[in-house]
């Protein structure tokens, strides 16, 4: 991982990630959730509904998405305050999401050794269908040297 402390970052900055959900990922995110909620588990069932089968859940959507912040800064984010999520379509198993994060906004935090980043996020599918919108919050610092 590449560190990207806060004195690094520059609004307009973007970054993006994709994954294909498979049954794997819905098996995992069932047992971790203890989802049994049959869109997600029955494809029988699912195939009687709008959807034509399992969809992915939401916070396996979102969580994808806002783990690759962490992952952005390279261990420099310290803290995740807010994730506003707007679910715009559904996931479907075997579609491939790429989540795309942009800087919108940076606030100095000196007493944080570093500022809040405010981020705008977009996740699409393979069809370039938006189907999550995100708004992140976090407290990123600068690197040991920078400081005081």
């Amino acid at each position: 991982m590449v560190p990207r402390p806060f004195d690094s970052l520059s609004v307009g900055d973007t970054f993006s990630t994709s994954l294909t959900f498979t049954e794997t990922h819905l098996v995992l995110a069932g047992m971790l959730y203890a989802d049994a909620v049959p869109l997600h588990t029955n494809e029988e069932f699912s195939r009687r509904t709008h959807f034509g089968g399992r969809i992915v859940p939401g916070p396996l959507t979102s969580g994808f998405a806002a783990v690759r912040l962490g992952m952005y800064f390279g261990g420099r984010a310290v803290g995740l305050l807010e994730l506003t999520e707007r679910y715009k379509d559904a996931v479907q198993m075997g579609d491939r999401v790429t989540a795309k994060w942009t800087i919108a906004e940076l606030h100095p935090k000196p007493r944080l050794k570093g500022g809040i980043v405010i981020l705008d996020g977009v996740c699409t599918n393979q069809k370039e269908t938006v189907v999550l919108e995100l708004r992140a919050t976090c407290i990123v610092e600068n690197l040991e040297e920078n400081m005081s």
